[in-house]
């Protein structure tokens, strides 16, 4: 994937200004997507942590279109300790669990109604 580890090691100091808290904890979302997609074995965790990068990464575009992705995330990982980092890795999580489970409640809504004529 992306040297995730590498921008982790490095971010050391950046000049990104702090973004407004719906886009930071997106941000962070999508930090803490990456680098588990980074880290983790190849099996259904690493698929479920690159859709969440891509989940919250297209957040992201939507919320904040323009973002220096890069600044943004090493400012962002300079200041996120290893207690933000699992706390909010929780609630990252329990938020893509929720989405995905409406994707699955509407496709059975869908599926019932059968398919459209054209």
């Amino acid at each position: 994937m992306i040297g995730w580890s590498l921008l982790a090691a490095s971010a050391l100091s950046a000049g990104a200004p702090a973004p407004v808290p719906e886009t930071r904890d997106d941000l962070r979302c999508f930090l803490i997507m990456a680098l588990l997609a980074d880290t983790s074995e190849e099996g259904k965790g690493k698929e479920a942590a690159i859709a969440g990068t891509l989940y919250f990464l297209g957040k992201l575009d939507g919320r904040a279109p323009g973002l220096d992705l890069e600044a943004a995330a090493t400012a962002e990982l300079a200041a996120m300790t290893e207690a933000e980092f699992q706390g909010q890795k929780t609630g990252c999580i329990s938020l893509l669990e929720q989405r995905g489970n409406y994707m699955v409640a509407v496709g059975t809504a869908m599926e019932k109604r059968g398919k459209p004529s054209r």
